[in-house]
């Protein structure tokens, strides 16, 4: 029997709503601090700024829309136009970049420029919604509310003039923190997304005429949800390259300012030169301390995202939802991989941010030394075993318990194993533990390639690989040494370096036979 214009109901996934929700802040949250960027550099560098910062945004739209069509389940089949789908990804990106170019072309940005750009912002808001539900194939007609679509766009627009008014205009931080303004910049612009979008789909209504059509079989949306994935993975690098570019940037124009400064009045003020130079100093360390603050603080925004797509990646890996042909496996697997590669970078990152602010807690404790060294040999010998290599450990018979963090200490040592397994292509790799002067020294020796003499100096340095140009595969961040040497250092120890080119490495972690006490130690007898 035929019905004439059916309303059809949808029913929503709250867990996709809040998803999408925190999906559009974080992202307007990355996205305008790398926009903030903008009036800092010289225009000659500004199209980049405004590329990334355009990139991020307009990917954030479209993955907020995306997860939040996910949860709208109408009861009839729903599928999707995936060219459409790739075009409202383009008109995202492409309506963004106009409205940060506009702001990019002008030296002092005033209102009329923000409103201009603001109306762009918002267009690429607007568009892609509309462009993107033109992708939605369904055996239904769509009827829209005239009044909740212009409401919509009011929202879109008003949110992305604030948020745009904060970012870029000069507000002292007497008025507003730093910290809050930033906030409520994320917070405007995620709800001129999120909003704008739950209210035009309020004013929607999908009529049916068919009844039969009401049989619903579900759509396979694998490859949507793939995208989302790897758009919202993109979202997070080109987020820490602002966090870490960004910041040091700031801290090299506050460094530069200064300076410009000092040479303007050198004669006048030579009395002050060694002063101001303090100054610069004290100026450029502060930015960096701010720098490793934020990153610090950014633990929960970095790394729930991520977790989430590992998640998402891994159950679909474990075909829970049905099976999948051989190209779709062999993508998702590529996405868990990444997924992985960049949480264990995060790890690392904020590792070493929460050291530099001065904000990691060691919880030192009496370990028995033999079962932590045993258990780190376990973890890295199938690796040693794959590569032919003996892997031998030596304890002194006087040495049966140390003082450390045991996480901490199983971190450092599974780092300088695991790079001696990998540098060392035949022999053996050892640890020995003894006691020297006060200390009682981990020392890892392998029969590897060795470092040379030149390089040693930069081998605990952050971001720093040595090594040939045929070993490179072999290397990772650049991250480990750093953060371990780090982490002994707020132990009380060091690590120190034995190496000869070609024949081998001897890389000696020291920790004192008594813990050290300090502001970031908790020493439980």
């Amino acid at each position: 029997m035929l019905y004439l214009a059916t309303v059809l109901t949808a029913h929503f996934d709250i867990r996709l709503i809040v998803l999408s929700i925190a999906i559009a802040i974080i992202g307007s949250f990355i996205a305008l601090d790398i926009a903030e960027q903008i009036s800092l550099v010289e225009k000659s560098s500004r199209l980049w700024w405004v590329t990334g910062s355009a990139l991020t945004l307009g990917i954030t739209i479209w993955v907020m829309h995306f997860i939040a069509i996910l949860s709208y389940h109408l009861p009839i089949r729903v599928e999707y136009d995936y060219t459409i789908v790739l075009i409202s990804m383009i008109v995202a990106i492409s309506g963004s970049a106009i409205g940060f170019f506009i702001i990019s072309c002008q030296s002092k940005v005033g209102n009329v420029t923000l409103l201009v750009a603001s109306f762009f912002v918002a267009g690429a808001i607007i568009c892609m919604h509309y462009t993107a539900m033109l992708a939605l194939k369904v055996s239904a007609e769509p009827v829209h509310d005239l009044k909740l679509i212009t409401l919509s766009a009011g929202i879109a627009i008003g949110g992305s003039f604030g948020a745009l008014w904060l970012t870029f205009s000069p507000i002292k931080e007497k008025i507003i923190s730093l910290e809050v303004r930033k906030l409520c910049t994320a917070l405007l612009m995620g709800g001129a997304i999120y909003v704008m979008h739950y209210i035009a789909m309020a004013g929607v209504k999908f009529q049916l005429k068919n009844v039969s059509t009401l049989l619903y079989v579900p759509a396979d949306n694998t490859i949507l949800i793939i995208a989302i994935s790897i758009a919202a993975l993109i979202i997070l690098t080109l987020g820490q390259l602002a966090a870490f570019s960004g910041r040091r940037l700031s801290a090299e124009l506050a460094t530069t300012e200064v300076l410009r400064k000092s040479e303007e009045h050198l004669e006048e003020l030579v009395k002050q030169r060694t002063q101001e130079l303090e100054a610069a100093k004290l100026l450029a360390e502060a930015a960096n301390r701010t720098k490793s603050e934020f990153i610090a603080n950014m633990n929960h925004e970095l790394r729930t995202p991520l977790t989430a797509i590992i998640g998402f990646s891994s159950v679909l890996l474990e075909k829970v939802f049905g099976p999948l042909n051989d190209k779709q496996e062999e993508y998702i697997r590529g996405i868990n991989k990444c997924g992985y590669q960049q949480l264990n970078l995060i790890n690392d990152l904020l590792d070493l941010a929460k050291i530099e602010a001065g904000r990691e807690e060691l919880d030192i404790v009496r370990l028995s030394v033999e079962p932590i060294c045993q258990d780190c040999l376990t973890v890295i010998r199938e690796q040693a075993i794959t590569r032919g290599l003996d892997l031998l450990l030596e304890i002194a018979p006087d040495v049966t318990i140390c003082n450390a963090d045991e996480s901490r200490l199983r971190q450092i040592l599974l780092n300088l194993l695991s790079n001696a397994v990998k540098f060392t292509e035949c022999g053996f790799v050892m640890l020995k533990v003894e006691k020297k002067s006060g200390f009682i020294n981990f020392a890892v020796i392998d029969t590897g390639i060795g470092i040379a003499l030149e390089d040693q100096q930069k081998l605990f340095q952050r971001f720093q690989q040595v090594g040939r140009d045929r070993d490179r595969q072999r290397q990772g961040t650049g991250l480990g040494l750093a953060l371990s040497r780090n982490l002994a250092r707020l132990h009380g120890g060091d690590i120190t370096l034995q190496s000869e080119l070609g024949k081998g490495s001897n890389l000696t972690l020291l920790l004192p036979e008594l813990p050290v006490c300090n502001s970031l130690q908790k020493v439980v007898k």
